[in-house]
């Protein structure tokens, strides 16, 4: 089984092992589902695929290519709108990949508009959403508890006939001891072209950062689209280790880049062994992570069970930090 989830997770190579029973079919699908891997599955395999399992794939896969160029047009669209009113801000995540590391723009799906801007900026920036449409998602809880114990806001609206969401950053991480500020990534942004527009990025080391930090927020734990997008990453630039590592030091996130590092060591066999001993996090947290890493990326209770995913963020959530007294903050 490890060999087919290996040859899926390789993005630059056509699908070649023949699954000849429905069960494996079955988890497969399932393990997509869960890391939101549909794109890269159809692409690869649909030669491959089951005639009962074809249309449910090429639905979705087909879905996500429709989503992902609403999202890039109303991206565009909020892109014109900030630069006309003056407002910095840099796209995290799906629109700097899929313009970048990506080989094919239909593999990896985006499920929302991800933007970071500086945090004094946040009212200007929400007063050209509302002009764009969108409406603040506060999800039954009042705007301080966003403010202190999140750093980003929900915007949600309709278009084309389908709900787009964005999420509005003023920070990479909660709120807690020093963040890494808007004007120091500013300073490293990179510039890419998307839809023959020039826009502006992270730099490699600070998306890696940013991968790694999106690890502290209950979503789907251990997923696995993000760690393709770390392994590719790390594949197309040259990495200014030296940087990395002063960034997690300074910032107290040795032991959650070290988490990303593991995953991506473990999925796609990279030694990283010179870069976690510079990170220096215990041997005790090292050998948890590892072993949650290996208990439940592959485990079919995760994918659908809500129960089990929660339980296994509150089991990282205890190694996704220097120390722990930093989860009492």
């Amino acid at each position: 089984m490890e060999k087919i989830i290996t040859e899926l997770l390789d993005i630059h190579t056509p699908g070649e092992i023949e699954i000849s029973d429905t069960k494996t079919w079955d988890y497969i699908i399932e393990f997509c589902s869960y890391h939101e891997l549909y794109p890269i599955l159809f692409t690869k395999f649909n030669h491959l695929l089951p005639p009962e399992k074809q249309n449910l794939l090429k639905s979705a896969y087909y879905l996500s290519i429709a989503r992902n160029m609403v999202l890039m047009d109303e991206f565009l669209k909020l892109k014109m709108e900030l630069q006309t009113r003056g407002i910095q801000f840099l796209p995290l995540k799906g629109i700097d990949f899929l313009n970048t590391i990506y080989p094919d723009f239909n593999l990896r799906s985006m499920a929302d508009i991800d933007i970071l801007v500086p945090e004094n900026k946040v009212n200007d920036c929400e007063a050209t959403l509302k002009a764009l449409g969108y409406k603040k998602i506060l999800g039954g809880v009042k705007e301080n508890y966003w403010i202190k114990y999140h750093c980003h806001f929900m915007y949600g609206k309709t278009s084309s006939g389908m709900n787009i969401h964005l999420e509005l950053h003023w920070a990479l991480d909660f709120k807690r001891f020093q963040n890494i500020s808007f004007e120091h990534l500013w300073t490293r942004r990179r510039k890419i072209t998307a839809e023959d527009t020039e826009i502006y990025v992270l730099s490699p080391e600070d998306t890696l950062i940013a991968l790694a930090l999106h690890q502290r927020r209950f979503h789907k734990p251990l997923i696995l689209k993000n760690i393709i997008d770390g392994y590719l990453i790390l594949k197309n630039y040259n990495i200014d280790w030296g940087y990395l590592m002063d960034t997690a030091y300074r910032y107290r996130l040795r032991v959650t880049l070290n988490l990303l590092l593991n995953v991506i060591e473990e999925v796609y066999g990279i030694n990283f062994k010179h870069i976690k001993d510079s990170l220096r996090v215990k041997n005790f947290a090292d050998r948890i992570q590892n072993k949650i890493i290996r208990n439940y990326i592959y485990n079919t209770e995760m994918f659908t069970n809500y129960h089990i995913q929660k339980r296994i963020y509150f089991y990282l959530y205890f190694f996704l930090y220097d120390s722990w007294w930093e989860l009492l903050y």
